[in-house]
C-alpha cells in the first residue's frame, strides 16, 4: 500500500499553521492522528511543526506505533500530559494550535495553568 499521502496531508495541515501564524499544532483526536500519520491505536498525540511531525505514545502502544506511524518521529512518554508539555517546551513552540472539538477541559486546563505566562494556545475550528 502506498503511503505517500501522509506527507501531503501534513503539508496541508502546515498551511493552517502558516495562515494562523502558529509555531505548531497539537492533535489529540485519534481520527486526525490516523489521517495525518496512519496510527490506528487507542491513544496517542501528534505535534506538527513546520519542520517535522512527532507522534507521542506510551510504552504499551510503542510496537504498534513503530509498525503503523508513517512520516512522523515516534516519541515515547511515561505520562502523557507531561510528555506532550515537555516536547512542546523542548521545541520552543510559543503559539500552538489545538483541536477545539477534541481537547477535553481538563487537558486544556493542564496546559493553561502551566503555560499562561509563556505560551499562547489557539483554538482551531472546523469550517
Amino acid at each position: 500500500m502506498e503511503n505517500s499521502f501522509y506527507p501531503l496531508r501534513q503539508k496541508n495541515a502546515q498551511k493552517i499553521m502558516d495562515s494562523s501564524r502558529l509555531d505548531g499544532i497539537f492533535f489529540s483526536s485519534l481520527e486526525n492522528i490516523r489521517y495525518l500519520c496512519g496510527f490506528t491505536g487507542s491513544d496517542g498525540a501528534l505535534v506538527l511543526t513546520q519542520r517535522e511531525s512527532l507522534f507521542l505514545t506510551d510504552f504499551s502502544l510503542l510496537t504498534q506505533a513503530e509498525e503503523e506511524v508513517k512520516d512522523s518521529r515516534i516519541i515515547h512518554y511515561k505520562k502523557k500530559m507531561e510528555g506532550i508539555a515537555s516536547l512542546i517546551l523542548d521545541l520552543k513552540l510559543n503559539h500552538i494550535g489545538f483541536e477545539s472539538t477534541s481537547l477535553t477541559f481538563s487537558t486544556l486546563n493542564f496546559f493553561w495553568k502551566g503555560w499562561v505566562m509563556r505560551h499562547t494556545l489557539f483554538r482551531l475550528r472546523r469550517n
